[in-house]
């Protein structure tokens, strides 16, 4: 009798397990269109809203998105065939060839949970070990797919990202805050608005459905990267991948983000020198030009906010500037006192607090400058392994080709991580950095 349920079961197995393969294999693109389309989407489950002061403390709360359930699906999704070892070749997969890369890659993170015994705030610092854990498993599944794949998804995101935040900067409205899209209204009138003040008059910067106009900046900024990486393939589809770089250029420049513009203004100097190094002229005229256009006929048509993003000609403006300055000089003496082995991750805030109680929730804001700020949080121990599995990342994809390390990527991100602190302290912006990761080891794609 155990013989034949054995048997049985064997047999359902056999049937099962193959239908099981083949329908992960169906719904992982899926999965994956749907988590690149909508990861600007703020949806959350919050598990804790934190307060102080009687202001809400944005870093200190606490949630679940929507598209965090959707990566786990979908690295599920990848992951069945490796477990049941059925109809896979693991000689060929990212994963299986590259397991001590992950290893050491995942140290830092690693390191990140260990600080959870020494933070202000363990649940703040588990939150954030776990996003880090999932934007480094996201990393080496994106690796595994054609950069085409990721492209084409994130456009139709982004796409629908810039007719929002072109009708919130023409309309001076954001719309109503709805939790099933996770959007919140912003007034251009009500404090904490993020806004730019002329003469008098309150513009209010194009938020999309993000949290910050320069989250929607950096996250603009690195799909006008993926344009120009696409253009080769969309020959066919030239007029409307025109009318797209366009659309994204006015959607950004309606931001007024000057991080993700100096951005754009590097990516505009590397296609110029692509072009005239391999006189792809053609590249001039369809990307180089829209992007010239929009951003002078819609700079020079409001002028006023122009020039005062640019020279900081406002209260509002040096007031701003003054705030970033001195939580430079603050995180400075943040680290002269927890440098050895930093205050845990994602503790900034928290550690703020711990410092001064006087201080309201809309003041805990960590410092805009990632590398300042990683520090901070994981000490010398933590930048030490951080360095180290830089290392290995570098030197293994310039040991195969040294042309497959594009540097003018790095320069091209580089005012988001010196100018920002969101690629870090955001799921959305660890998201990015994943996939900016992903440009910098890409083979094929060139400007």
């Amino acid at each position: 009798m155990k013989m034949i349920v054995e048997n049985y079961f064997k047999s359902c197995g056999k049937k099962l397990l193959p239908k099981l393969v083949k329908w992960s294999t169906a719904v992982e693109p899926v999965l994956l269109w749907a988590f690149l389309i909508l990861l600007p989407w703020q949806t959350v489950l919050l598990y804790r809203v934190a307060e102080v002061g009687g202001s809400p403390w944005t870093y200190g709360t606490l949630g679940f998105y929507i598209t965090e359930i959707v990566f786990w699906l979908f690295l599920l999704t990848r992951m069945i065939p490796t477990l049941l070892k059925i109809k896979f070749d693991f000689s060929e997969s990212v994963l299986q060839k590259q397991y001590k890369y992950m290893f050491i890659l995942l140290l830092p993170v690693l390191y990140g949970y260990i600080s959870i015994f020494w933070a202000a705030d363990t649940s703040l610092a588990l939150h954030v070990a776990r996003v880090f854990l999932q934007g480094t498993i996201l990393f080496f599944l994106l690796l595994d797919i054609p950069l085409k794949k990721i492209i084409i998804p994130f456009i139709i995101g982004s796409t629908t990202q810039s007719f929002f935040a072109i009708g919130q900067f023409l309309l001076q409205k954001t719309g109503g805050s709805s939790t099933l899209f996770g959007l919140t209204e912003h007034v251009a009138h009500m404090p904490g608005t993020s806004v730019i003040v002329t003469e008098g008059e309150r513009w209010l910067r194009a938020y999309g459905s993000l949290p910050h106009p320069n989250i929607l900046g950096g996250y603009l900024l690195l799909a006008m990267v993926l344009l120009v990486f696409i253009y080769p393939v969309a020959k066919k589809w030239r007029y409307v991948h025109v009318s797209i770089v366009a659309l994204h250029s006015m959607a950004l420049l309606f931001t007024w983000s000057r991080s993700a513009l100096l951005g754009l203004g590097i990516l505009l100097l590397c296609v110029c020198i692509e072009v005239y190094k391999k006189k792809k002229w053609d590249k001039l005229l369809y990307i180089v030009l829209p992007i010239v256009f929009m951003l002078l006929i819609f700079g020079i048509t409001f002028s006023s906010i122009t020039t005062t993003r640019l020279f900081g000609a406002s209260a509002h403006e040096v007031q701003s500037i003054h705030e970033r300055v001195t939580s430079v000089s603050t995180a400075g003496n943040m680290l002269k006192w927890y440098w050895p082995r930093g205050v845990g991750v994602g503790n900034y805030t928290a550690q703020m607090f711990m410092l001064d109680n006087n201080l309201s929730g809309y003041m805990l804001q960590p410092v805009h400058v990632v590398p300042l700020l990683f520090f901070i949080e994981y000490g010398i121990a933590g930048l030490i392994l951080a360095l180290y599995a830089l290392s290995v990342f570098v030197k293994k994809y310039l040991r195969m080709s040294p042309k497959q390390f594009r540097w003018d990527r790095c320069i091209i991100f580089a005012p988001l991580f010196f100018c920002d602190h969101y690629l870090y302290t955001s799921w959305v912006g660890v998201v990015m950095m994943a996939i900016i990761f992903v440009l910098f080891v890409d083979k094929k794609s060139s400007y």
